[in-house]
């Protein structure tokens, strides 16, 4: 099956897109997205209809708008039950209605047009003409990329001071490079285990562009570049899976010439012929496996991403991150976002997206260099403050830092200080016995005219970790959903508990029924 976004019909057929706008505005890292999508409905009827948004996983979703003629509505943010009952309410009364909300399966599908921030990974404009037909690629280069950066961003007037929209926020930027000393003693142990997903989706193309390149044979490829490069005195397996899932040899064996040979021949005969997409029982057999003592475990997941399991696949990853690395591929466009990018942050690895052979190569080498990394260890962040001004940090600890990978922090930052207008952070790690130390010193003065970007990610930060707290029982349940219902109202952000809800209450004409429903469900690769 073909995973089509946008607006589609109940025929599964999409809507044509007349026209599409997007605005970019980059500030330090942070990128503050606008997209404009125009559709058409040619039905002779009015339809209700679920237009698929795929975002990435660590996006904030901050404003949702719908225009009908030449009014406009703009949604605001309500807890989900009763977003959802003012929605039917609205339909059964004519009124023209939107629903947002993110999908319960995976963080990174929404629907409608939307305005977002996200944080830069990689601006440009577009030739006229450009249908968004492919995924697009865009690379920008700082300069002294390795300096550590951080923006204080003023808190929102109407909030309430010592809230999280009310006071300060300094986001902290670190993209280290290690001695060069430390990195040519990269070692050549460890066990490398190699998890493929051979679903019946897997021989869909890569991308349009290239039709006759599946994404199975694109795994192969990528698997077979890995096998070749491995470090000899190493140990490593193969899995595959689909609705059920084999490996190549019993237990991981050690790396050399024989077995590799006999994995080639048989990675070279791998097909997308297992059914269905059941990646939990495979990772759940890799985790039961004894590690190799002085061989730390580096699993590598080649997948389309298109499981409906997204959030228990990665919690299982976070709940095995100290007995290993995980390093995930995303394979061709399309491939959910929160679980490549989910499965490689809680498993302490990179996430790459491989859609097509042109850059595939040095993606994969990347990955690889990462996985031959010593660990870094004993990650600590310390603040120097004036008096009256303490720093409370938003975001998860930093568990791993890699050379060429940038990490951020997050942290509120709550009083007032008459006299010193200076802070500083301290990041210290040790690598390889070598003690590292990044310090960085920042104006507490906040930037004018923000936007409020940096509270939003923070916020959706904040979210996240509390939505992966969540316990499935009793007072702790409803008392997390209470804290990110609250702040997701509060910032404007999206949460698995809350959604945007748009209602035109001034249109001088009711929507003439009975209203024809189009329930399109979420579409997944994964399947027979």
């Amino acid at each position: 099956m073909e995973n089509r976004c946008g607006l589609l019909t109940n025929t599964k057929e999409p809507v044509p897109l007349k026209s599409i706008e997007v605005q970019l505005e980059v500030k330090d890292h942070v990128a503050t997205v606008v997209s404009t999508l125009n559709y058409e409905n040619k039905e002779d009827k009015p339809i209700e209809a679920v237009f698929v948004f795929p975002l990435p996983g660590d996006a904030a979703v901050c404003h949702f708008s719908a225009q009908v003629g030449k009014t406009q509505i703009v949604a605001e943010v309500k807890e989900k039950q009763e977003a959802k009952e003012e929605y039917d309410d609205a339909l059964s009364s004519g009124q023209q209605a939107f629903l947002l909300e993110e999908s319960e399966e995976s963080p990174d599908v929404y629907e409608m047009f939307i305005s977002v921030i996200c944080v830069l990974e990689l601006q440009v404009k577009l030739a006229a003409g450009h249908k968004f037909d492919r995924d697009i690629e865009l690379l920008i280069y700082y300069k002294d990329a390795h300096q550590p950066t951080a923006v204080v961003e003023a808190g929102q007037a109407s909030a309430k001071p010592g809230s999280l929209m009310g006071d300060p926020v300094v986001m902290v930027s670190l993209y280290p490079e290690f001695p060069q000393s430390v990195m040519s003693s990269l070692t050549s142990c460890g066990e490398f285990v190699f998890l493929v997903d051979r679903s019946g989706s897997m021989g869909c193309p890569m991308n349009q562009k290239t039709p006759q390149e599946t994404r199975i044979s694109s795994a192969r490829d990528t698997l077979l570049l890995l096998l070749k490069s491995l470090p000899m005195g190493c140990y490593f397996n193969i899995y595959s899976f689909g609705s059920t899932f084999e490996h190549i040899f019993p237990k991981s064996v050690e790396y050399n010439e024989m077995t590799m040979e006999e994995a080639l021949k048989k990675v070279e005969k791998m097909e997308d012929d297992l059914g269905g997409t059941e990646i939990l029982q495979p990772l759940q057999h890799i985790y039961s496996q004894p590690c190799i003592p002085s061989h730390p475990r580096q699993l590598f997941v080649f997948t389309d991403g298109e499981v409906g399991n997204t959030k228990e696949v990665i919690d299982l990853v976070k709940k095995n991150s100290g007995s290993h690395r995980c390093f995930s591929f995303g394979i061709g466009e399309g491939a959910s976002s929160a679980l490549i990018n989910g499965m490689a942050k809680e498993g302490g690895g990179h996430a790459q997206f491989i859609t097509g052979t042109d850059r595939m190569q040095p993606k994969v080498m990347q990955s690889l260099r990462f996985a031959l990394q010593p660990a870094v260890e004993d990650i600590s962040v310390s603040w120097d403050l004036p008096k009256g001004v303490s720093a409370t940090i938003l975001s998860p600890p930093i568990t791993t830092i890699f050379q060429g990978q940038r990490s951020l922090i997050y942290a509120q930052l709550t009083g007032q200080s008459s006299e010193t207008t200076e802070g500083s952070v301290t990041v210290k790690f040790s690598l390889a016995g070598h003690q590292s130390k990044n310090q960085l010193h920042f104006s507490l003065k906040p930037a004018e005219d923000s936007g409020l970007t940096v509270h939003r990610l923070a916020a959706r930060t904040v979210i996240c970790s509390l939505e992966s707290k969540r316990k499935h029982n009793g007072q702790q349940d409803e008392e997390i959903k209470k804290k990110v219902v609250e702040l997701s109202v509060q910032s404007g952000v999206s949460s698995s508990f809350t959604a945007f809800i748009a209602i035109n209450k001034d249109s001088p004409e009711s929507v003439q029924g009975p209203l024809q429903r189009r329930i399109i469900p979420t579409p997944f690769y994964g399947g027979e």
